[in-house]
């Protein structure tokens, strides 16, 4: 992050092992993403430099969950009310209660969308695509 405070936006990136499926409750990644927001909203964590975060009540958060949309992984999203993609290649949600914005991705996704953005770039730097 850049040093502007107070800061205006939180991104959360939570990278998970491919293939897991043996998520308990406890390590549902989802409630990890809302356990971290509202650690972040109740200022009960700190920046590299050890202070609390200075933000704004109303500082939208953004998280993105990568991880393999297994079946558990699936059913989680499902139970908490996460709307699939056009693409069926993961979900997204929002909590008001945290202003927290959430997008559960597969690692394929991640990897497809990040080629077709660049693809054009890489034809014009004739690299392999």
């Amino acid at each position: 992050s850049n040093d502007d405070k107070p800061y205006s936006s939180i991104v959360l990136i939570e990278f998970k092992r491919p293939m897991r499926d043996d998520y308990t409750e406890r390590e549902n990644p989802i409630a990890q993403i809302n356990r971290y927001a509202g650690e972040i909203s109740e200022n009960a964590v700190t920046d590299k430099d050890g202070r609390t975060l200075d933000f704004k009540n109303n500082t939208p958060i953004y998280a993105y969950i990568v991880c393999d949309l297994t079946k558990n992984l699936r059913k989680f999203a499902k139970d908490a009310g996460y709307t699939p993609l056009p693409d069926n290649d993961g979900f997204f949600n929002f909590n008001d209660n945290y202003k927290l914005y959430v997008e559960i991705i597969s690692f394929d996704k991640l990897l497809n969308d990040s080629k077709q953005r660049n693809r054009v770039l890489f034809e014009k730097l004739n690299l392999p695509n």
